[in-house]
C-alpha cells in the first residue's frame, strides 16, 4: 500500500487498528455461534427433544453461519449430545457442548 498510495494519510494507523478489529470479529463471531445454540436449543423444543440433523435444516429460528468464514459452524451429533465449534480458528477455540434434558 504505501508504493500504491504513499500519500495516504491513514497508513501509519493500520497496523494499530488489527487487534480492535480481530476483537470485533471474535465478538461476531462468539454471538453468530451462541445464537445458533439458542436455534438448536428451539429446535429441539419444537421435536420432542431431537437435535436437528443438520443447521440448515433449522428454518424456524435463525442460525447465522461463520462471520469469519461464511459458512456453517462445525455441528454434529452422538447420541444427547450436539456440538458446535469453530474448527477453522485454532488461535481462538470455539467449542459449545449442548444437552437437552428431558
Amino acid at each position: 500500500m504505501k508504493k500504491e498510495e504513499p500519500a495516504n494519510v491513514f497508513l501509519p494507523w493500520i497496523p494499530s487498528l488489527t487487534p480492535p478489529a480481530k476483537t470485533w470479529a471474535r465478538l461476531d463471531r462468539t454471538l453468530d455461534a451462541l445464537t445458533d445454540v439458542e436455534a438448536i436449543r428451539s429446535y429441539a423444543a419444537a421435536n420432542d427433544g431431537q437435535f436437528p440433523p443438520t443447521l440448515d435444516q433449522i428454518t424456524s429460528t435463525p442460525a447465522p453461519d461463520n462471520p469469519r468464514t461464511g459458512k456453517p459452524f462445525h455441528y454434529s451429533v452422538q447420541g444427547n449430545t450436539a456440538t458446535l465449534s469453530d474448527l477453522e480458528t485454532p488461535e481462538f477455540p470455539l467449542n459449545y457442548t449442548i444437552r437437552i434434558r428431558k
